[in-house]
């Protein structure tokens, strides 16, 4: 990606930082303020002013947006610094992008979107206007076009495995060593907007977790690989990542991924976790693999303001406060099976609005509210089984104060953060999208402007 560090135009009036921090202290401002300067920018792109002045302008006009997310640090401020990077994620050698890239960003961000992938290299997407907890609201699932070949070749129907929104863009990672990427610039619900690259020369890596932190995409998967993409650059291509390496001497296949407390946390399939907290472009930045207590695999990771709490086999939880040194196993909680468990995994952990909220074999969840503590399973409710197909819930998200899982046959449920979701009836009920997708993977979500 383009830096716009230390950009200057002479006539620029929001050069004074005190004004634009004014502006973007503006709540009306956070809302419309980018689409207008958007606006303006794509009308000084189409009129013919020499290259050198429109560069300028352009410089101007993104290091204005930019600017101004150092306001509030608020959540807007915050997505629109991500919006805007699609603007300068277009250029090259400092060919600013055309009007009609301008235009095409504005009316890709107008609307928020859910996007899921998942088996059979298969995708689909629901714009925030529709209800989307409910799967007739979803595209039709078909292919990413440019990894029908890779996913056919190399693993059968197993391909996409886990996606994250970040960066002013979607990315999806898989078997064969897949990364496949989608910037706000493109319509990311049709398949070729997506462009895909494949880590290092070893088709045989599987990617399984994918998180963002410190301007960093970092990406696990099997046989303790590692590899890392600037959000400065262009994901999609395989020269901006770091060379999959594995960190340590392990061999554990990495299940998942999160970023909390300013580090990074990656766990494994032998119940092993793995930390890093900077230069986490090296392997050699990260700990050493240590072993949880009981030695259970470990599914699925996510975190709250002041601890880590994981998913494992037994449907049981394991989990680590900030002020404990999580990259010692043992100083994460025991194993504790939830009551009501009757299946093997817990594959979705997901939190938001004050709780913890579980899901996994049997179709079943659990949830527990933060004033407990969370890394003991003891304390969360009694599994309950959602009317549905059977098989798994395997991804979940937290947005738009509800909690979406995502699982087997394409199955969609939700919950409000004002229900209570340790009662069945608080729950929608399970939808499936069209176009045959046998599992959801990865789900992710990027609000509109």
């Amino acid at each position: 990606m383009i830096s716009f560090k230390n950009l200057n135009y002479r006539k620029n009036p929001f050069k004074n930082s005190n004004f634009k921090n004014k502006i973007f202290r503006n709540n009306k401002f956070k809302k419309i303020g980018v689409l207008s300067i958007i606006f303006i920018f794509g009308s000084i792109c189409f009129i013919n002013i020499p290259a050198t002045s429109n560069a300028s302008i352009s410089q101007s006009v993104l290091s204005i947006a930019k600017g101004g997310t150092n306001a509030n640090n608020s959540e807007s401020a915050q997505t629109n610094l991500g919006m805007i990077d699609n603007l300068s994620v277009l250029s090259t050698n400092n060919n600013f992008p055309s009007s009609k890239a301008v235009y095409n960003t504005i009316e890709n961000l107008s609307q928020g979107r859910f996007i899921a992938v998942g088996q059979n290299n298969l995708f689909s997407q629901c714009l925030e206007s529709a209800n989307c907890t409910d799967a007739q609201n979803w595209s039709t699932a078909e292919p990413l076009t440019d990894q029908t070949q890779i996913c056919s070749t190399y693993y059968g129907t197993t391909c996409l495995r886990d996606l994250i929104y970040a960066g002013g863009r979607f990315i999806a990672i898989g078997s064969g060593g897949i990364v496949t990427q989608c910037f706000d610039s493109a319509d990311c619900g049709i398949a070729n907007s997506w462009k895909s690259a494949i880590l290092g020369n070893n088709t045989g890596i599987i990617w399984d977790g994918i998180t963002f932190g410190q301007n960093l995409f970092v990406v696990v998967g099997n046989s303790g690989f590692m590899s890392s993409c600037s959000a400065e650059l262009d994901c999609s291509d395989a020269n901006s990542w770091t060379t999959p390496a594995k960190i340590g001497s392990t061999s554990a296949n990495y299940n998942d991924i999160t970023f909390g407390n300013n580090q990074f946390v990656a766990v494994s399939v032998s119940g092993s976790i793995s930390i890093c907290k900077s230069n986490c472009q090296s392997t050699d930045s990260w700990s050493a693999a240590s072993t949880v207590p009981n030695n259970a695999s470990i599914n699925a990771i996510t975190h709250s303001n002041d601890r880590f709490v994981a998913g494992t086999t037994n449907m049981s939880i394991t989990g680590c406060l900030y002020i404990n040194d999580c990259s010692i196993g043992a100083n994460w909680s025991p194993l504790y099976q939830i009551s009501g468990a009757s299946g093997d995994n817990l594959h979705a952990i997901v939190y938001g609005a004050g709780r913890f909220i579980a899901g996994g074999a049997g179709m079943k969840v659990s949830q527990c509210l933060e004033t407990n503590d969370c890394t003991l399973g003891q304390n969360w409710s009694t599994f309950i089984t959602l009317p549905a197909k059977s098989g798994y819930w395997l991804r979940s998200i937290y947005a738009k104060d509800t909690f979406i899982f995502t699982g087997f046959n394409g199955a969609i449920t939700s919950c409000s953060a004002t229900a209570d979701c340790s009662q069945i009836s608080s729950w929608t009920t399970t939808t499936y999208v069209d176009g045959q997708p046998d599992r959801w993977l990865g789900l992710a979500y990027r609000k509109g402007i």
